[in-house]
């Protein structure tokens, strides 16, 4: 405003983005809540489904067995949702990672990637790592990001290709790590959104019905309770996810 004093303009804008940002907060939360519907609705439909169709006549014991195997396979993936959701509210509340050690990210790499042999083979995929750095992490987060990233990269991925992980050492200190594969090309928003919580390329993308779009968002949960940045390129089906942390703090503990 024209006519406010001048040493109100200020308070006055710091004040104007605040209630732009609690605005994005609130958009973003009713965009979740939507979202965390959607995905927990599909599970717990086909539960009642399956469940009134077996109670409609009598079934034998073979078939009521079929039901109570269907519905624990949905219950395994609301299980799986929950736990995922209540992992990234923690992290939104600002817990940190604390658990700290020293860690070779080429070798955890290795080491993740033995628990996802299945998955390499059934995608013909396999792997190849460039560069190795130290950095402080706590493990079985970093682990699980990194299995998030791998996982990703192979299943949603051109079948039969080398997944390459390339890690550096900057000068400052800090490391990055960077998944590579080839898979469907993805415009530049499409790149944008991969980290958003429910996020789907497309319903009708290889695998989609199978996971709930939680993976990568996690990733970033993890990262940023690391203090770390997450990145995510595409270009004309090169798709380039990772991340980079800070420096290794002296005297960290190695493990």
């Amino acid at each position: 405003d024209k006519d406010m004093p001048s040493e109100l303009k200020s308070l006055a804008a710091g004040f104007n983005g605040v209630l732009e940002r609690l605005e994005i907060s609130h958009q973003r939360q009713d965009a979740f809540n939507s979202d965390v519907a959607h995905e927990l609705r599909t599970p717990v439909g086909n539960m009642i489904g399956a469940t009134e169709v077996a109670l409609s006549r009598e079934r034998s014991k073979e078939e009521l067995e079929d039901v109570l195997q269907s519905n624990l396979e949905e219950l395994e993936r609301l299980s799986t949702i929950i736990k995922d959701m209540l992992f990234l509210s923690r992290a939104d509340q600002g817990e940190t990672a604390t658990n700290l050690s020293r860690i070779s990210l080429a070798e955890e790499v290795r080491r993740t990637a033995d628990f996802l042999d299945v998955v390499f083979e059934d995608c013909q995929a396999k792997l190849e790592i460039e560069g190795d750095a130290e950095t402080a992490a706590d493990r079985s987060l970093l682990s699980r990001a990194i299995t998030n990233l791998l996982n990703n990269a192979v299943v949603h991925g051109t079948p039969g290709q080398t997944i390459k992980v390339i890690i550096n050492r900057r000068a400052d200190g800090s490391s990055s790590l960077t998944v590579c594969n080839r898979g469907e090309d993805l415009s530049p928003e499409q790149c944008r959104n991969l980290f958003n919580r429910f996020y789907r390329v497309s319903r009708e993308r290889k695998n989609s019905e199978n996971h709930h779009g939680l993976g990568l968002a996690i990733v970033k949960a993890i990262i940023l309770m690391h203090g770390g940045e997450v990145q995510a390129e595409c270009r004309n089906g090169l798709i380039r996810i990772g991340f980079s942390l800070p420096s290794v703090p002296d005297g960290e503990k190695q493990t």
